[in-house]
């Protein structure tokens, strides 16, 4: 008889704080690039409100927002735009 074995990673939990409120993210990452994320936007989120003490969380939230769908965004095109010079030189 064949047995097939679960190959799917295990479920991690993570629990973290940003901007004083709790949260729990649940996946298959590995929990210290995890913690490398979470790391990541409250650096973010924490030069917004060193820079703008009086806005709202909601507010800050959406600006972190914004930066890293900026950063995505740059660096997707530089990825399109390497990924063609590759395919041009071949």
């Amino acid at each position: 008889m064949i047995e097939r074995k679960n190959l799917e990673k295990e479920e991690s939990r993570f629990v973290f704080r940003i901007m004083g409120d709790e949260y729990v993210i649940k996946g298959q990452d590995d929990p210290a690039y995890m913690g490398q994320v979470v790391s990541y936007l409250e650096a973010i989120t924490d030069s917004i409100i060193n820079a703008n003490p009086k806005l709202s969380k909601c507010q800050v939230a959406v600006l972190a927002g914004l930066k890293v769908a900026d950063e995505f965004h740059k660096l997707r095109q530089e990825y399109q735009y390497l990924d063609q010079l590759l395919k041009e030189a071949r």
